[in-house]
């Protein structure tokens, strides 16, 4: 058995919908070692890579839902090398969901019906609570199922419908 080589993994946070990934060096000093099999297990997944000529394999993390995360590095060794292993932790942040307020023009005294659209860094339809507060200051809860809530009001001024004063969604998913 040679010298003990390094196993460095290098990752960083990223928000949820980002292309991310977690590059595994592999090497005996400033030598890297290429063509070996990595062990690495994130999430619960394992899956193997092998290093290239420049001793680094990468594993893609965008799949990964928001949450905090390990990542584990294990070359298990061979007749020239010794067993080496790394492991780091890392941040998948919750993404921003893109949120669309629809509200069409009424006639005083009417209802108007708020229509509200939630996707997310993917564009998939998310479900949570939007909280919407117009100039009466009261807050309607509106749940979102499958990306889409609506709420109606009543009691709203003539010309002031322009007044949404604020959407804010709370979110249960990425």
């Amino acid at each position: 058995i040679g010298v003990s080589p390094s196993l460095e993994i290098t990752v960083g946070d990223f928000t949820y919908g980002e292309t991310a990934s977690a590059t595994i060096t592999l090497k005996q000093g400033n030598i890297p070692i290429d063509s070996k099999d990595i062990v690495v297990t994130v999430g619960g997944i394992r899956q193997t890579v092998t290093t290239n000529a420049s001793g680094q394999a990468t594993v893609d993390l965008s799949s990964l839902n928001a949450g905090d995360y390990r990542i584990v590095a294990e070359f298990a060794g061979d007749n020239n090398y010794p067993a080496a292993s790394d492991n780091k932790g890392f941040r998948v942040n919750k993404a921003l969901a893109n949120v669309t307020v629809t509200v069409n023009n009424i006639t005083y005294g009417e209802d108007a019906e708020v229509k509200i659209t939630v996707t997310g860094a993917k564009g998939e339809n998310l479900n949570g609570v939007a909280l919407v507060n117009f100039y009466t200051e009261e807050l309607y809860n509106v749940a979102i199922k499958n990306g889409m809530g609506s709420v109606n009001v009543s009691g709203l001024p003539a010309n002031e419908l322009g007044r949404l004063y604020a959407v804010q969604f709370e979110e249960t998913e990425n």
